[in-house]
């Protein structure tokens, strides 16, 4: 099966590009949480706010397509079962809200940057859990 997947130097770029575009962001939400208002119209105006989160999807899509330095079966098998794991984890979080009756204010961009983060932190630690390390 061919995978899509970028060059490793796009990891660099990603993650250039999802500080860029959530820097400002949280910067905001943490002026409102330290006032207490919100006003998202205070630090960006909304037209910029859009562009900066749009800079931050296409940042963490280059990190999340990014090959690793070294890739061979076992780095594809790893990814496949982060990819695997982060999907059952959606599938029940979603399931739970729904028969719970939860009311959440997620818009799909959160739920999106959610599964992208959950990936990303699932493959970080499976691996850990498989290159040796330095002591």
């Amino acid at each position: 099966m061919n995978r899509i997947l970028l060059p490793n130097y796009f990891k660099r770029i990603g993650l250039i590009f999802f500080l860029i575009g959530f820097l400002p962001s949280f910067a905001r939400g943490f002026i409102d949480g330290f006032t207490g208002q919100y006003n998202p119209d205070d630090v960006l105006p909304y037209g910029i706010d859009v562009i900066l989160k749009s800079i931050s999807y296409i940042g963490i899509t280059f990190y999340f397509l990014a090959k690793e330095k070294v890739f061979d079966e076992l780095f594809q098998q790893l990814r496949s079962d982060a990819i695997h794991t982060t999907f059952v984890i959606s599938a029940m979080v979603m399931t739970i809200v729904s028969i719970g009756q939860i009311k959440v204010k997620w818009s799909v961009d959160w739920v999106i940057m959610l599964q992208m983060a959950t990936f990303l932190i699932i493959f970080y630690f499976k691996k850990k859990s498989v290159l040796p390390t330095e002591d």
